[in-house]
Formats: structure tokens, sequence, C-alpha cells
């Protein structure tokens, strides 16, 4: 893909805008009141639990954010937390281990379901779908899965 810097300058732009925003988000959390589980540091910061799906599309802002050193301009100690899948992470945030959570397209299941509620969504994300099948199974383009069972988180 061939970049002009005029793009490069409005992915900057908007990155930083994003990144304004997840701290804005990530603020607010702080002070959603004594339901919130955000505890305070030795030196005074609020404590935010985050979790996370290491992919592009998903944790770029935050990382952009903790590099920056954005989180601690706001006075915010970010406490990080991997996940392997949007399942795991929606456990966690559900069972109190995490203050707020940043995943993929699973998010939309959850509240559909009555399990919370999403508070930021970024269109970012795209063409991230993919299937991956072992050589030997013989399925060599999507007409090959006809039939068969497909698992997928």
């Amino acid at each position: 893909m061939n970049r002009t810097p005029r793009t490069g300058r409005r992915q900057r732009a908007t990155l930083a805008a994003v990144v304004v925003a997840l701290v804005s988000l990530l603020t607010s959390a702080c002070s959603l009141g004594e339901e919130s589980a955000s505890a305070r540091s030795n030196d005074g910061k609020d404590v935010l639990r985050v979790g996370y799906l290491h992919t592009v599309a998903v944790d770029s802002h935050l990382q952009y954010g903790l590099e920056l050193g954005i989180f601690d301009k706001h006075d915010l100690e970010i406490e990080t937390t991997r996940f392997d899948t949007g399942i795991a992470e929606s456990q966690a945030l559900s069972g109190g281990s995490i203050d707020v959570a940043g995943m993929g397209a699973v998010l939309s299941n959850f509240p559909a379901q009555g399990g919370g509620k999403v508070i930021g969504v970024n269109d970012i994300e795209y063409d991230t779908a993919q299937l991956w099948v072992n050589p030997r199974s013989g399925i060599k383009s999507v007409r090959d899965l006809e039939g068969k069972k497909v698992l997928t988180t």
C-alpha cells in the first residue's frame, strides 16, 4: 500500500484522537463511584485494571498510550492483563478481576445477552477475520467447508 505524507498525518491524527478518547474513557471508569474497583497507588494515582486482546485493532490505542506516558500525565496507573479470547476477558470483567476491557468483535455478544455495556467502539478493525486449516485437511477454499463443522471463539 502506498502511503502519502497526507495519509500518514491523517492516520497519526486519528490515532492521537483515539488515544485521547481512550484516556477520557479510562478516566471516567475511575470515577464511576464506589462500585468501581479502582484503587490508589502509593503515589496517589488511580489504579485501573485493564484487560486487552493483543491484536493491532484491539490494543494499539492502549499500547500507544502506555508508550507515550499519556496515562501517567492523567494520574492513572494502568495494570494490564492480556487475554487470548474475548470470552475469557468478558468473564474476567464480569467477575471483577479487571475494571475495563478492550476486546474485538465478541463485545457485541455480551450486551445483547444482558451481560454488560459497551461504552466505546472503534471502527479500525477490518479484514482481520481469518480461517486457518491444516494443509492435510484437503480444504482449499470456503466451498470445501460445506457440510463440515467449524470451531471458532
